[in-house]
């Protein structure tokens, strides 16, 4: 059931005429009064005890989901906190970097910033899943102005959701509708959901949050993104299984893109390895907190050991040739190298009209004995392929689910590839060849909860584990 401010296309088409006309800065203006008018901006206080403002820190250019329920609640409330936080395992490190889940308590009075940390413990909530707590007035206020409040028994009938006594009166802060509110701010988009709904539902909801494939041909030329919002592709330094490695390693950008390496475990710093050649094609982009890099060395002087802090982000202005950013790492060296595949950029109307085929993710076993990348996601419709990439050992895949999750795939052939049994789904024995495919997996349908496709290497066994997580495919 969706819920559309009024203004939202309104809003958009100032947008558009705002970049013709050279007027941003007036309608931006608009859209900000405008969104304060539909969120409240009030103070509330998270389970850490920081104050925060509901609008300009918590819903402002996010993707939400905005949760109402109680610590004491043993109905909705506990099988909602079920079904969040498989969505949080769903989502993964998208959460708290894409995504950001927002539940508010309506028993403020019991609820203190210490409760509120007890039960988020207790439950297991990961960073990016922030409970909150305030005023009893302005959380009423807060989730009537969001459509929050109590549904009426007809609705509550349609959505399978447990009748209120009527007898009660609606300002009782319990009284809660069961739904949740998944948005995303930037282009005013935003969807009710019930709370009970499964998890790949949710998930659903929150895939139709991201900007639109196309836009409307009389606007084909311009893009409908917001201001500063270019692509990041996000590149990690970790230690895996005692081996240091950079997720993912190997990458495709595009002009006008921007690259971020930042720290996920150990001490590392980035080196440009070709930075005489490409320095005139990129811009170093300044980020807060970052760690400080010699744009004339082409590296950071020193490493890092502060868990997701920023080592480097640049802006792809043109393609340097050979069209490739290579880089290591100055702890560990050759034996951490990675490459950024370099594209000119597709003018705005093409990608407005391209065709969305299914997308292909590749996972390669690599002589770090370690998947790259070793946890993605994939949508229902998209293609996974495992391949060998190179190294001194051989690999092989092997789904460990694969009795949960062989009905839910489609087993793909390719020339050449490591001969694969549907049966025990696994290959019969690993390869040694570089780039040969090992396996290729077409999503028919999202596979039981947890809803992921887990697996690890022939040879090497549960230490070099990995997981695709599955949604179902949002509209095309």
């Amino acid at each position: 059931m969706k819920v559309e401010f009024r203004t939202a296309w309104l809003t958009q088409i100032l947008f558009v005429l705002s970049i013709f006309l050279g007027i941003s800065n007036t309608t931006n203006s608009f859209a900000e009064a405008k969104k304060a008018q539909d969120f409240p901006n009030v103070t509330l206080k998270t389970q850490d005890g920081k104050v925060v403002r509901f609008y300009e820190d918590l819903i402002k250019d996010k993707i939400v989901i905005i949760d109402f329920m109680y610590s004491q609640c043993k109905g909705t409330c506990e099988t909602g906190t079920a079904n969040l936080l498989q969505v949080q395992k769903a989502l993964g490190d998208r959460l708290g970097r894409e995504v950001f889940i927002y539940s508010i308590t309506l028993d403020p009075e019991h609820d203190t910033p210490d409760v509120l940390k007890a039960y988020a413990e207790k439950h297991g909530a990961k960073p990016g899943w922030t409970f909150l707590t305030g005023n009893a007035e302005d959380i009423t206020a807060l989730r009537n102005k969001l459509g929050l409040s109590k549904l009426s028994p007809d609705l509550r009938r349609k959505l399978g959701l447990a009748l209120i006594n009527d007898a009660k009166p609606d300002a009782d802060q319990k009284q809660h509708s069961g739904m949740v509110l998944i948005g995303y701010d930037a282009f005013n988009k935003w969807e009710k959901a019930s709370i009970t709904s499964r998890p790949d539902h949710i998930l659903e909801v929150i895939e139709r949050m991201k900007p639109p494939r196309t836009i409307p041909k009389s606007f084909a030329a311009l893009v409908l993104t917001p201001e500063g919002s270019a692509t990041v592709k996000t590149i990690e330094a970790k230690i895996i299984n005692g081996k240091p490695t950079w997720q993912p390693d190997d990458i495709s950008a595009s002009v006008g893109d921007e690259v971020e390496w930042k720290l996920g475990s150990g001490p590392h710093g980035v080196r440009i390895t070709n930075w005489s050649t490409v320095k005139d094609q990129v811009e170093v982009v300044t980020v807060e907190g970052q760690q400080p890099f010699n744009a004339t060395s082409g590296r950071n002087d020193d490493s890092t050991q502060q868990v997701g802090q920023v080592l480097l982000r640049l802006k792809i202005k043109s393609v340097p040739a050979p069209a490739a950013i290579t880089f290591n790492c100055i702890v560990h060296g050759i034996a951490m190298r990675g490459k950024v595949s370099l594209a000119a950029s597709v003018a705005p109307a093409a990608k407005a009209i391209e065709a969305s085929p299914a997308a292909a993710k590749v996972i390669e076993g690599t002589a770090q004995i370690v998947w790259q990348p070793n946890d993605i996601s994939a949508l229902v419709g998209d293609v996974v392929e495992w391949k060998f990439r190179s190294g001194d050992f051989p690999h092989g895949v092997r789904i460990t689910n694969w009795a949960t999750v062989k009905d839910h795939v489609e087993v793909e052939t390719v020339t050449g590839q490591q001969p694969f049994d549907a049966t025990k789904g696994r290959n019969d024995k690993p390869s040694s060849t570089p780039g040969q495919v090992l396996l290729r997996l077409k999503i028919k349908s999202v596979p039981p909860a947890p809803a992921e496709i887990t697996y690890n290497c022939i040879v090497h066994g549960p230490t070099m584990p990995g997981k695709v997580s599955v949604v179902a495919a949002s509209a095309r």
